[in-house]
């Protein structure tokens, strides 16, 4: 007859024999001391014989019903059965060598259900976060059931959506900060064995993360005080509306910054996700500027009496601002400052603007040039003349600054009128010009007023000297080179 030895391992399968060249039968998960092995329900074993017979047909069969589990055929060494999952509840099996089913070997599973997970209270108690957002759980109720002696409970936690898991301690915190995704948190409260005897149950609580939305970009307004109302604006992404605050962090919601008078006006806008109700981890800083306007420039007109040579006005404007010279008062085309050479008027408009802002006065300057005619003085009076003769010469009267030029003659006078004694050179040149200062204060001298001085001719009766121009000879002047005048 054939000897079994019985040897009961732990997993390992760990077998010694008892007596030389005899078959060592083990099971896994191991049965204990009566030979029973306990699994959860849906657990399975599976039997090993060590030191098989070759071609030795061993039998595992469910004793009662004699109904065969399996038939396996020794090869010498080490054989193995298919698992088994036995039914809930208590079940006889024996091992027996097919041939002489004595020996055999007896033993019993026992199969209990499965345990009951712990359960936990999830701290948000809601199903998504925004990232950022730290999650945790803690024990609500403990695990219980299974293989009693053989289980425990355990926890675990992923952040990548079940791909790896770690360790966890309940009600320690989870970051949720750069996640995003599907149930992407996850912590699981695990009812098992580590000895394989199929008992697991669990529970898992998960949280989507959803991520959160960037920071607006800034419409930042600049303008220069026109009266009008200015506001501010933000832009956010597709799905996504601005909230506006007082502060850059909590404070309170407001609007966006507007404002019409000189001044800085702000709000910080926040980027929400109009489906998760995510914000923004910062808020951007949108800053609307009036500007102050600078007063018009002084103008400096230029009024002169022509000189042939060219004038130019200007303006005057307050520290830090420039003048741009416009040809209209208002709208209109920039240009140059007034100039001008020829007699007549010329004007600019000239406005001051800010170099820091750009900022324009509100009105403009009209600055203008003037180029004012010279006076030309005219002369009358007599333009043949006897020799040594005086004769009263007139130009315009009602100005200022009289003088005359007399070339062949003598005279003063600082008035409209002169008196010229002729000389007795005929031939030569003979002339009275006038010079004056007209209202516009411009001086001007006039033409040469061209005089003929006729020369003295002697009577060769009388001796009587007269020039032809003389309509008469005074009879009664002596012969001793009088002149008649």
């Amino acid at each position: 007859m054939k000897k079994f030895t019985l040897l009961i391992t732990l997993m390992a399968f760990f077998a010694v024999n008892m007596f030389a060249q005899s078959e060592v039968v083990t099971s896994d998960p191991t049965w204990d001391a009566s030979k029973q092995i306990e699994l959860c329900n849906g657990g399975s074993f599976t039997i090993t014989i060590e030191n098989s017979e070759n071609g030795t047909v061993y039998r595992l069969s469910k004793a009662g019903s004699r109904s065969i589990v399996q038939d396996l055929t020794g090869n010498g060494g080490t054989i193995v059965f298919n698992p088994v999952t036995p039914s809930l509840g208590t079940s006889s099996y024996t091992i027996a060598d097919t041939d002489d089913d004595n020996p055999h070997i007896n033993f019993t599973t026992s199969v209990v259900a499965q345990p009951t997970a712990p359960t936990m209270t999830k701290s948000p108690n809601q199903a998504a976060v925004c990232a950022g957002t730290d999650v945790s759980a803690t024990i609500n109720t403990n695990g219980s059931g299974g293989v009693s002696a053989a289980c425990s409970d355990s926890y675990e936690y992923s952040t990548d959506g079940g791909g790896t898991w770690s360790s966890y301690t309940p009600g320690n915190i989870i970051s949720t900060t750069g996640l995003s995704g599907t149930d992407v948190v996850q912590i699981e409260a695990i009812r098992s064995d580590a000895e394989g005897r199929g008992c697991d149950a669990s529970n898992t609580y998960t949280w989507t993360v959803n991520a959160l939305p960037n920071a607006p970009t800034a419409g930042d307004v600049t303008a220069c005080y026109d009266g009008n109302a200015h506001t501010g604006s933000a832009t956010v992404g597709t799905g996504e509306v601005v909230d506006w605050y007082d502060a850059a962090s909590g404070g309170s919601v407001s609007s966006a910054p507007s404002g019409s008078a000189v001044g800085t006006y702000t709000s910080w806008a926040e980027a929400r996700v109009t489906a998760s109700g995510c914000v923004s981890a910062s808020r951007t800083l949108v800053t609307v500027t009036i500007n102050a306007l600078p007063n018009a420039p002084t103008g400096h007109d230029v009024s002169v009496c022509y000189d042939g040579n060219p004038h130019t006005g200007s303006a005057t404007a307050g520290t830090g601002e420039s003048v741009v010279w416009y040809d209209a008062a208002t709208g209109g085309n920039v240009t140059t400052a007034p100039t001008g050479t020829a007699v007549g008027t010329y004007t600019a408009y000239a406005g001051a603007q800010i170099d820091a802002t750009g900022c324009e006065s509100a009105s403009r300057t009209l600055v203008t040039v003037t180029i004012k005619p010279l006076p030309s003085p005219t002369v009358s009076g007599p333009a043949t003349v006897c020799a040594n003769a005086t004769e009263t010469y007139t130009t315009e009267t009602g100005k200022s600054s009289y003088s005359w030029a007399i070339v062949g003659g003598t005279g003063t006078s600082a008035t409209a009128s002169i008196d010229v004694t002729w000389d007795n050179s005929p031939g030569t040149t003979h002339s009275v010009t006038a010079t004056y200062t007209d209202g516009n204060s411009c001086a001007g001298t006039g033409s040469a007023y061209a005089v003929t001085v006729e020369g003295l001719v002697q009577n060769t009766t009388s001796g009587i000297y007269y020039c032809s121009i003389q309509d008469a000879i005074d009879a009664t002047a002596t012969t001793d080179g009088d002149v008649i005048e």
